[in-house]
């Protein structure tokens, strides 16, 4: 019991250690990876490599970091242990570094952490970019029409009241969301804003909301990039993992810690428990088609019954990578020319409004 309360205590400093951690960004970690990666390929000491990390570190945070690992390398503590304790590196990675020390082969193991990095930079970069562009665009819409609201339709509003017109409804909806605009144009300005910011956070609502993953999932677009996207991870996961010398349940279990996906959780831990009961990785995933795809399973059966489980799944990784790319592009190409008939439906919604009552006028003079 002394045992267990020691042990409960270091896990309470470890854990108010890494809530104290700053964020240490992606293009750092990789970095260090490359870095840690080429000293070992040259058999270079692990404290000279990891003092090499620190004066190459682009943050004054993650030189501290790494001299913090240092001083525990030095001390007799593994490098696993040391990089957990630092707390800003993922399950996945520890799991990497774990395997390499306990193989010998610590460089290969961050010749692959480092591979991740860089494909995770690329896909991320990929999905910000095909962001951006519609999220500038629409938030540029709607300052423009706020002005446009504010400014321009109430010179209307005066000309059809004094010509005594009877408004049709598609104007007079117009006329009183102009006249809250201009009674409120501070309170309609910070509204869109705030719906600027709210868009900003939705990846963090996202993640936060287990029930949303199951219908993102499932919708046509972004839902088949999602299933992508998980099955492009699992495999280059399970693959390096497989490389690294990890039992099936061990990979697993890290397989599941790289997603946010509650969906893609949960099949994991199905499969977990079918695995651990006897059954095959392809059997126990076979429930799962809607999530892993066909072509991910009868690779993975392949492999298991020739035995050339990495060789099978490497060349379906790499495939998988190129389709993902091949979405992105695809839906950028349709983003575009939607967003633009959107806001062209919008004015010329607006126009139509302020000008069929204009045609009118002649009538009644």
């Amino acid at each position: 019991q002394i045992d267990k309360a020691k042990e409960r205590a270091r896990a309470g400093v470890r854990a108010v250690k890494r809530q104290a951690t700053p964020f240490i960004s992606l293009k750092e970690r990789m970095s260090f990876a490359q870095n840690m990666e080429q000293c070992q390929e040259i058999d270079m000491g692990l404290l000279v490599a990891i003092d090499i990390c620190r004066e190459m570190a682009f943050t004054k945070k993650f030189a501290a970091i790494c001299a913090t690992m240092r001083n525990m390398v030095s001390e007799g503590t593994t490098l696993h242990d040391a990089m957990k304790d630092a707390g800003v590196f993922d399950p996945l990675v520890l799991g990497l570094v774990r395997a390499g020390e306990k193989s010998g082969f610590l460089a290969k193991s961050f010749l692959q952490i480092k591979q991740n990095y860089r494909r995770t930079d690329t896909i991320r970069r990929k999905v910000i970019k095909l962001m951006s562009y519609p999220l500038v665009v629409m938030f540029v819409a709607m300052i423009c029409i706020f002005f446009l609201m504010w400014k321009t339709v109430p010179t209307f509003v005066g000309l059809f009241s004094t010509a005594g017109l009877e408004l049709p409804l598609p104007t007079k909806i117009l006329m009183a969301a102009s006249s809250f605009t201009t009674t409120y144009p501070y309170v309609v300005f910070l509204g869109i804003l705030g719906l600027g910011f709210a868009v900003l956070k939705l990846p963090v609502v996202y993640r936060a909301c287990p029930w949303a993953h199951g219908f993102v999932i499932k919708i046509p677009v972004f839902g088949k990039l999602q299933r992508l996207l998980i099955q492009e991870t699992f495999t280059r996961t399970f693959l390096n993992l497989q490389l690294a010398g990890l039992k099936i349940l061990d990979a697993l279990s890290l397989c599941r810690s790289v997603s946010t996906c509650y969906p893609y959780k949960g099949a994991i831990a199905r499969a977990m428990l079918t695995v651990s009961a006897g059954s095959s990785l392809m059997a126990s995933l076979e429930a799962e088609k809607d999530i892993f795809g066909v072509i991910v399973l009868r690779t993975l059966g392949f492999g298991e019954k020739s035995g050339k489980t990495e060789k099978v799944l490497e060349p379906l990784a790499d495939a998988l990578g190129i389709e993902i790319m091949d979405t992105i592009d695809t839906l950028n190409t349709i983003i575009e020319p939607v967003l633009t008939l959107c806001i062209g439906a919008v004015v010329l919604l607006i126009l139509l409004a302020l000008f069929i009552p204009i045609f009118s006028l002649p009538k009644l003079l």
